[in-house]
Order: structure tokens, then sequence, then C-alpha cells
């Protein structure tokens, strides 16, 4: 029986990293795999020291996905949140274990790596109607493109992939034990397309 993304991060540590400003212990490390613009595949991990799941809720009561949207936005955009986007490119002939890193296209290796990070320094909490509350981001810092550092997946296999990464430029670096999601879960999607995940900033 295969477990679901809940259940391998509950009965998982998915991991820490270090920012910089101090250790930082993850509530979400998911990923998924597709395949990149030339068609060979990549792996996007995701991960989080705010909680998400692979996809939205299932529920047709309106006030619970209200509820649940609020949740996931507040988890993005609160004060002090902390996301890294790592997309590992292979050729279609390796395996996913090994170390990419943001010179493997020019060096020929077959492995390479992009980051993104996105920090959230400071936030104001607003309350709409009385039930609902959001985020307004006042002070963060997002950084696309990084192709400066390492990724190694050292293990691979029954719907985890456990690793580390370093990227000195933002001075970053940390161990990852990843859940799988599908790569066309909404809300796996909605993370790892927008970069600054939807929130709101003045």
């Amino acid at each position: 029986m295969r477990l679901t993304p809940l259940l391998l991060i509950a009965c998982a540590t998915p991991g820490r990293f270090d920012d910089g400003q101090g250790v930082q212990a993850l509530q979400t490390a998911l990923y998924a795999i597709d395949v990149d613009a030339y068609g060979d595949p990549q792996m996007v991990l995701l991960l989080s020291n705010g909680a998400f799941a692979c996809d939205f809720p299932l529920s047709e009561d309106p006030s619970e996905l209200q509820a649940a949207r609020a949740a996931i936005f507040a988890a993005a955009c609160r004060e002090d949140a902390r996301h890294v986007k790592l997309t590992l490119h292979r050729d279609a002939g390796l395996e996913w274990a090994g170390t990419y890193d943001g010179t493997g296209v020019s060096t020929g290796s077959g492995r390479a790596l992009v980051g993104s990070y996105y920090a959230v320094y400071e936030a104001a909490l607003s309350v709409e109607d009385g039930l609902v509350r959001q985020f307004s981001v006042t002070e963060d810092e997002y950084v696309p493109g990084i192709i400066t550092g390492t990724a190694t997946v050292d293990d691979f296999e029954d719907g985890v992939s456990a690793g580390r990464f370093s990227l000195p430029n933002q001075r970053l670096a940390g161990r990852f034990r990843a859940a799988e999601c599908n790569a066309d879960d909404a809300l796996f999607r909605l993370l790892a397309l927008e970069g600054r995940l939807t929130c709101e900033t003045d």
C-alpha cells in the first residue's frame, strides 16, 4: 500500500536547513517528477518551515475550503516563513541519486541544479469579518535562478527523495527527506510556480 505524503511526513522528519540566521526545522519536504522544456526528467523539491500538503483539501463545504485556503496562505506568508525550491535536471539515462550543481550543463555531468529562495521577514496580520486571517508581507526577500551550489540525492526509493543541499551565496544549507507528490497536484503546482507563493506585499 502506498502511503500518502501526509503520512510520510508524519512518520519521518522532513529535515532542516540553516539560512544564516538560524536553523529552520522543515514542516514540509515534498517533490514531484516531471519533464523540462527539453523533454528531460526533472525533480522539483519544495522545502518549507510552513506546513503544506500536495493538494488542496477535497470538500464541498465553502467555509471549510475558505478556512483551508486561509491556512495555506498563512503558512506561506507569515512572518519568518522560509521556502526553498530546488529543481534538479538530469539526462534521461541517469539515476536520480547523485550530485547536481549549477555548472552541470556546461561541464557535461548530465545533472544540473537551479534553486530559489523566499523569506518573509515581516508581515502584518489582518482579520476579515472576524474569521479569515491574512498576512500582508511588509519585508521579504526573493532570490530566483540560484545556480551557485549543489544538491545531492543520497537515497531515492519508495516515494521518498532524501539528500542535502548547499547554496553558499545565500548562506543556505540543509538536509531533506521529501515525500512524493503528483506533478499535477494543484497546490504543489501553485507553490512550485509562484516565486512569492502568491503573498500580498506592501
